[in-house]
């Protein structure tokens, strides 16, 4: 959720706390036995994907949910890494094929991008619309 604060409405404050908690449902394939990349849903391309599909469902052109989205996937690893100490993820699948570890305060530097994506986007999307009703004035 800490992530949705830097967009300052109550909507992506929410989305940003459940949508990192939807990523651990990649554990069900493991547990299924299913032949996959482990922890895939703790990468990069997860993240891209994320954002057009998050604003698919909602219907928009809702930058600010997909950058939401996006960061979400950042700050679930950050919190992943903060946990568990020295963590390994797909993170960059499928152009490095291997997984990256992470120790230490990269948990840090994971979620200060994820909220700094997020409040750029809000303040771009801010001005954008603010833009807009101006020439239609």
């Amino acid at each position: 959720m800490i992530v949705g604060v830097a967009s300052m409405r109550i909507r992506y404050i929410a989305t940003a706390g459940i949508f990192p908690i939807a990523l651990d449902a990649d554990h069900l394939i493991q547990f299924l036995n299913l032949e996959a990349i482990p922890r895939m849903g703790h990468s990069i391309l997860f993240g891209f994907i994320s954002i057009p599909l998050m604003m698919f469902f909602a219907g928009k052109k809702d930058y600010l949910l997909g950058a939401v989205s996006f960061s979400a996937v950042l700050a679930h690893v950050s919190f992943d890494i903060l946990l568990g100490g020295t963590t390994s993820f797909p993170f960059f699948i499928p152009i490095i094929n291997k997984m990256i570890t992470f120790q230490g305060y990269d948990w840090v530097v994971l979620l200060l991008a994820a909220i700094a994506i997020v409040g750029i986007t809000r303040i771009i999307t801010k001005n954008h619309i603010t833009e807009h009703k101006s020439q239609e004035t």
